[in-house]
């Protein structure tokens, strides 16, 4: 791929040309022909490695403008651009030549302090079983799922995967759906801020990343970058926002997105789809335990069942799919249209109850 394409409509003047055989931010990785991004991180500033990318055989680097020494480019022969925004820059270049494709997918990113593996998981098999080829992307790597089975999978040190890593992944595992953490420092630090989704969840927000983030402010501030920004060659003009009511940065959020769909694990009549009963033969004397100690997994089945629902998959289908995953420690969940059309309710009961649900279904 040629240089002009990498960079094409994106901030940065590059007048340079030439194929392009790889796309690295490590410098022990670039091997002839590879484009090199030397990013300043907290650890490792990349900018010092430039010499050692071009005795390795990089074509071209990118450096971050932002207390860049001009002696570190004694010596060096290579084009170097220097941007304000080399990570994002990053993220693009790496979507455009390992998965210049993955816009066209079903992507679905999931956001929030507490829930984003449960929600992302659950989407992503709930997704399998409705015959689509799900890549799951989060705090247990990067699978892949079909017809509600692992068939392929990768191992990350991070919640969100580096941009270079993730869309190799996602060249290599070939899915018709991608659903991802997407975590606060994965948007800080602009990782997958090339990815265009149709659906983005927000859980929840608590006191968390305070030492990254600084304040509580900008930690919110930061997962609302998730709704509000899109990428500069989008095929989609906006994600869909499915959010959290009952949280006061999930309402924040809803005012700033066209159209959102707001969900209530607390009942909240405002939200179109919300818990409005709950089985009290579910668990006998654990009833009480899983009320105030795991209702948080309420809410994350309620953002999966939604997300779902906004994905426009047939409700039958959908409806069946989800009763057939245990996602609360053997529990089933229902979503049931209430009589307006609009409104739905979440059920939780005894696995048993299920099976002449199911039936009857069929």
């Amino acid at each position: 791929m040629d240089l002009s394409e990498l960079f094409h409509d994106l901030p940065i003047d590059v007048r340079t040309h030439g194929d392009v055989a790889s796309v690295e931010v490590d410098s022990r990785a670039v091997r002839p022909g590879a484009l090199f991004f030397a990013i300043a991180g907290e650890h490792f500033d990349g900018r010092k490695y430039l010499a050692d990318a071009e005795r390795q055989g990089a074509v071209c680097a990118v450096a971050d403008r932002k207390d860049f020494d001009p002696a570190l480019l004694k010596n060096i022969s290579i084009p170097v651009h220097l941007s304000d925004d080399a990570r994002g820059l990053l993220s693009y270049c790496a979507r455009r030549f390992y998965a210049p494709d993955v816009n066209s997918l079903l992507n679905v990113g999931v956001t929030g302090t507490n829930g984003k593996s449960s929600v992302t998981w659950i989407i992503a098999q709930a997704l399998s079983r409705l015959g689509k080829r799900a890549l799951y992307a989060g705090t247990l790597g990067i699978r892949l799922f079909e017809r509600g089975s692992e068939i392929w999978r990768h191992e990350t040190s991070l919640t969100t995967a580096g941009p270079i890593e993730f869309f190799q992944a996602v060249a290599e595992a070939q899915p018709d759906v991608v659903v991802a953490e997407v975590s606060s420092h994965a948007i800080a630090q602009r990782r997958l801020s090339a990815m265009s989704w149709d659906a983005s969840v927000f859980t929840n927000l608590t006191r968390d990343h305070l030492d990254y983030h600084r304040s509580f402010e900008a930690y919110g501030e930061t997962k609302a970058r998730l709704f509000t920004e899109t990428p500069v060659d989008a095929p989609k003009k906006q994600t869909r926002a499915i959010i959290n009511r009952d949280d006061e940065w999930g309402q924040k959020i809803g005012r700033r997105v066209a159209d959102p769909f707001f969900f209530s694990p607390s009942g909240n009549a405002g939200a179109p789809m919300r818990i409005v009963r709950s089985n009290g033969n579910v668990t006998g004397t654990h009833l009480v335990w899983y009320l105030l100690k795991r209702l948080a997994r309420f809410r994350h089945a309620l953002s999966v069942i939604t997300t779902k629902r906004m994905c426009s998959q047939r409700r039958r289908r959908s409806l069946r799919s989800v009763i057939l995953l245990k996602t609360l420690r053997g529990y089933l969940l229902m979503c049931r249209p209430c009589p307006d059309g609009l409104n739905e309710s979440v059920e939780l009961h005894r696995p048993c109850l299920w099976i002449t649900r199911i039936r009857r279904m069929r």
